[in-house]
């Protein structure tokens, strides 16, 4: 099949990495019911055909484009904790970053969310959404099992429900924000949830 001249010289996984960065921003502005392959075949500047090449249908591509955001934030997560020691300032600086990610560009949240909506109906996407969704989860089970001690004092179930409550502060933050931003207008919202944030990772353990 022939390439569209927009993918010619690009490796496979350069391709592979193009086409879902495309998508996630057809998906932020359109939402996932109003993207389509032929909207994304545009936004990449290939045919509708090349772009079924490499994925064969929108399902597919929807699951690429999870796993390409998700990575992408998976990666600055873990080099925004790794100069730290402490399990607390671990926390802090995680839930920092992703407060920080997602409030200055709304646009993964809200594919997030719409996915998230799609994966009520949809049994690959919820799976792949809990896959992504754990993936961070884990990352702040790691640093409540440590303790500030060295030492887990918490049963795992504890320490899992820690983990979920960890996620949704930034979760559930961001959303009110983006929802509502009128209500947020003129309010440092950064410093509030940095401090928040120093407060809840301090007195977790």
């Amino acid at each position: 099949m022939a390439e569209s001249t927009a993918l010619k010289g690009m490796t496979k996984e350069e391709k592979l990495e193009l086409i879902p960065k495309a998508s996630l921003k057809c998906l932020a502005t359109h939402g996932y019911s109003q993207t389509t392959l032929d909207l994304i075949a545009e936004k990449v500047g290939v045919s509708k055909g090349t772009l079924s090449y490499y994925f064969k249908n929108k399902e597919e591509l929807i699951a690429a484009v999870a796993i390409f955001a998700g990575n992408r934030i998976l990666q600055s997560f873990e080099n925004a904790v790794a100069e730290f020691d402490s399990p607390a300032e671990k926390i802090h600086a995680g839930l920092s970053l992703l407060a920080r990610e997602f409030s200055a560009n709304h646009g993964p949240l809200k594919v997030y969310y719409d996915l998230f909506a799609q994966g009520l109906f949809s049994e690959r996407l919820r799976q792949l959404l809990a896959t992504i969704t754990g993936r961070f989860r884990e990352a702040f089970i790691v640093f409540l099992r440590a303790g500030e001690d060295g030492s887990t004092i918490d049963s795992e179930h504890n320490v899992l429900i820690k983990a979920a409550l960890l996620g949704c502060l930034v979760d559930g933050i961001v959303k009110q924000i983006i929802i509502d931003p009128e209500a947020f207008a003129g309010v440092d919202v950064e410093a509030g949830m940095d401090n928040l944030f120093q407060n809840i990772s301090k007195n977790i353990f």
